[in-house]
């Protein structure tokens, strides 16, 4: 199983009518299945933090940082049978003050990829 960046071009397809979403309380999941079967399983992902939510560069990166590593540590991530392209969207409905305990946000992406498992 290989973990990779999205490309631009999947990025804007995932937006589309095909893909599915699956929210939790900080993160918004667009994704789909690749419908061909191979071998070499694929899990390709993007991360996305709007401006309206975190103002500043500095707290955007460190969010996409978090993301980075809870996606490379989850181990639903590397147990997924299908190949899959995630976008994943940071949109806290709450506060921001849960940002700094990346355990909550590990939590959400484990429960997304556990559907694949």
């Amino acid at each position: 199983m290989t973990l990779n960046k999205l490309s631009s071009k999947d990025f804007s397809h995932l937006r589309n009518k095909d893909s599915k979403t699956f929210k939790t309380k900080h993160l918004l999941f667009f994704y789909q299945q690749d419908q061909k079967d191979s071998d070499d399983l694929e899990v390709s992902y993007g991360l996305t933090v709007t401006k309206k939510k975190i103002k500043t560069a500095v707290g955007r990166n460190r969010v996409k940082r978090i993301l980075r590593e809870c996606v490379r540590n989850s181990s639903n991530c590397k147990s997924v049978d299908k190949s899959l392209k995630v976008n994943i969207v940071y949109a806290p409905k709450s506060d921001l003050s849960s940002l700094l305990c990346s355990n909550v946000i590990h939590q959400e992406v484990e429960q997304f990829f556990s559907k694949f498992s």
